[in-house]
């Protein structure tokens, strides 16, 4: 008798450290979702002002630190984000379902394009003017 109730202690502690262990794995796999699902819901308004259809790549980097380039381009199209080249070259990054329009072709001078400059300043890159056209 005394041999079945160790096999059912045995069975009984095997039980509860499983499921301690699954919990914590639940957590870490949540709270890793969690950082992922922010920072695609934190690109979806960036890139949803209707204002602005375009944004180049450097202006994006802008609002979101701490990642490498090729990750930032992960999270933009996990947002739903396609790239563009503008006729300079510059990436220019927008959601589909705003910018689908102009899908198969260039960005071009009529449009606009939101752009960062050194100083944290938000302007058109498509205005050649020297003062930045807006500040957010």
């Amino acid at each position: 008798m005394e041999w079945a109730l160790s096999i059912l202690g045995s069975v009984i502690v095997a039980y509860f450290t499983a499921q301690y262990t699954s919990n914590l794995q639940k957590e870490k796999i949540r709270e890793e979702l969690k950082l992922e699902f922010s920072i695609e819901t934190a690109l979806k308004k960036l890139l949803n002002d209707q204002g602005w259809k375009f944004r180049t790549f450097d202006a994006v980097r802008y609002h979101i630190k701490g990642l490498e380039d090729d990750k930032i381009r992960e999270h933009l199209l996990r947002a739903g984000a396609i790239a563009f080249r503008d006729e300079k070259g510059n990436e220019i990054w927008g959601l589909l379902s705003i910018v689908e329009p102009h899908l198969g072709r260039k960005i071009t001078s009529s449009d606009k394009v939101l752009d960062i400059d050194r100083s944290g300043e938000a302007y058109d890159l498509n205005n050649s003017g020297d003062q930045p056209e807006i500040s957010r």
